[in-house]
């Protein structure tokens, strides 16, 4: 299990990685990357009470089209709080990067 946990992880990063390399615009570059992550890297309950996890993909996936309707906020919630951590840590790491080690 854990192994498919690391792999969702690194494909996701490399996913995001490849849209951040396809946009010009610094800002642009930074919400995207971190939308595309936060949405794709992202996991939860599979229903509530339940102790088993899967991707917010998969299961806003069967929350519109097979299974009854538990509330896709929940999912929501994760993904954009997900979101705001990878814009953080994006938005400070090329700050650093670019500000910090500067050449002189």
């Amino acid at each position: 299990m854990i192994f498919f946990w690391v792999t969702h992880v690194f494909l996701s990063i490399i996913i995001a990685y490849s849209v951040y390399r396809l946009i010009d615009n610094l800002f642009l570059k930074i919400f995207v990357t971190s939308l595309f992550f936060g949405f794709i890297s992202s996991f939860w309950f599979l229903y509530p009470g339940s102790n088993y996890l899967a991707p917010v993909m998969s299961i806003i996936f069967l929350e519109l089209t097979i299974i009854e309707s538990n509330g896709i906020e929940r999912l929501l919630r994760i993904s954009f709080a997900t979101f705001i951590l990878s814009f953080i840590i994006l938005s400070v790491s090329i700050f650093i990067k670019k500000y910090a080690f500067k050449k002189r």
